[in-house]
C-alpha cells in the first residue's frame, strides 16, 4: 500500500476517536510468531453486533434496565490444528458483562474480562502469563467500562452507535508495565443494499497508553495508536442465518506522537470469512470464522495471506440473560 493511502487511513481512524469526544451528548500471543503479524481476533463481526453495543428502543415495550451477557472469542492456529489435531492449543478471550439502559440513546456497561487456554502439554502455559501460577489456564484481563451512544441514520444507513470503552489497568501485565490503561472507540455502520445483502463500514481506534515504567524497552513511555478500518459484505440467507466477508487494515503507530502518521509498529491486512447464526429469539449468537493475516511492514508486498502460520480458526459465542 502506498504511503499516502496509509497516512490517510490512519488519519481517518484518528478522526473517529476525535468524533467520540465531540459527541458528548450522544493476549494471547503465541511464542512461535511475532504478535504484530497475527490476526489475534482484534475484531469479530459477532462482537460488533452485540446487543449491548447498539442501543435500541421500542414504542410499546420499555426495554429492560439491566441486561447480562457472556461473550467468548476463541481461536486456534491452523498450523497447530493440522499438526496436533485435537491436542492443538485453544485460546479464548471472554467477557462477562452487565449493561444498564440509561435512556433510549445511552447504555452503560461494565465487563469482567478473562483469558482461558486449553492445552495438552503444561509447557504450553509457560508464556500464558496467568496470575494464578505458571500451570494455570486462567488469567485475569483488564476489566472494561463502556458508554455507547445511539446515533441517527447517516446517509441512508441503519441507526448505529458510537461505542466507547476504557480498559482499567489491573491485570498482571498492565501492573507490570505501569500502564494507565487503554482507550477505545468504534463505529459500525450498515446499509441494506437489498433484502439479501448488507454493506457495512467499520472504524475503530485504540490508544494503548504507556508509562516510563513499561517493561517493554522497545516502547518505553511511548503510547501506541492502533487503527482498524474496513468494509463488510453480508449475505442474509434468512432472518437467523447469514454469511459475511470482512477485509480490514490493522495499523499501529508510535510515531504519531511526533506527528509522523505512519504505521511504524504494524501494518496488517486481515481477511475474515464467517457465519453468523442467531438462536433463542436473538439471545444466543454463534459465529464461526476463518481469519488470515498478512503484513507489509518491512517488505515490498503483503506476505502471509492464507499461510497456516498466519491463519486461525475462530469460534465466537454471545449469550444474553
Amino acid at each position: 500500500m502506498k504511503a499516502s493511502v496509509l497516512n490517510l487511513s490512519v488519519k481517518v481512524i484518528a478522526l473517529s476517536a476525535v468524533l467520540v469526544a465531540v459527541v458528548e451528548s450522544s493476549a494471547q500471543e503465541s511464542t512461535q510468531k511475532p504478535e504484530e503479524l497475527l490476526p489475534q481476533t482484534p475484531v469479530t463481526v459477532a462482537e460488533l453486533k452485540l446487543k449491548t453495543d447498539v442501543p435500541t428502543s421500542s414504542a410499546k415495550v420499555a426495554p429492560k434496565r439491566f441486561t447480562g451477557s457472556f461473550v467468548m472469542n476463541s481461536y486456534a492456529m491452523v498450523n497447530d490444528v493440522k499438526s496436533n489435531g485435537s491436542k492443538a492449543m485453544l485460546d479464548s478471550e471472554n467477557q462477562l458483562g452487565l449493561t444498564y439502559v440509561a435512556n433510549d440513546n445511552l447504555k452503560l456497561a461494565v465487563n469482567h474480562n478473562f483469558g482461558l487456554r486449553s492445552v495438552s502439554d503444561s509447557s504450553q502455559l509457560n508464556d500464558f502469563g496467568s496470575d494464578n501460577g505458571p500451570k494455570s489456564g486462567y488469567k485475569t484481563l483488564d476489566p472494561t467500562i463502556h458508554a455507547n451512544f445511539k446515533m441517527a441514520p447517516l446517509m441512508g444507513s441503519k441507526p448505529f452507535a458510537v461505542m466507547t470503552r476504557y480498559y482499567v489497568p489491573i491485570s498482571q501485565k498492565s501492573q507490570s508495565n505501569q500502564s494507565p490503561g487503554i482507550l477505545r472507540a468504534q463505529v459500525f455502520m450498515t446499509w441494506n443494499l437489498n433484502p439479501r445483502f448488507d454493506l457495512s463500514l467499520f472504524s475503530q481506534a485504540r490508544l494503548y497508553m504507556n508509562s516510563t515504567g513499561n517493561t517493554d524497552e522497545s516502547l518505553g513511555s511511548d503510547s501506541v495508536l492502533r487503527g482498524i478500518v474496513g468494509p463488510s459484505l453480508a449475505y442474509n440467507i434468512s432472518d437467523k442465518f447469514s454469511t459475511y466477508y470482512m477485509p480490514y487494515l490493522d495499523m499501529r503507530s508510535v510515531g504519531f506522537q511526533r506527528g509522523q502518521w505512519n504505521a511504524d509498529k504494524a501494518n496488517n491486512l486481515n481477511n475474515e470469512i464467517g457465519i453468523y447464526y442467531t438462536m433463542n429469539e436473538g439471545n444466543l449468537i454463534l459465529n464461526p470464522a476463518w481469519v488470515t493475516s498478512s503484513s507489509k511492514l518491512g517488505s515490498s508486498a503483503y506476505q502471509g495471506t492464507g499461510s497456516d502460520d498466519r491463519t486461525e480458526y475462530d469460534f465466537n459465542l454471545i449469550a444474553y440473560f
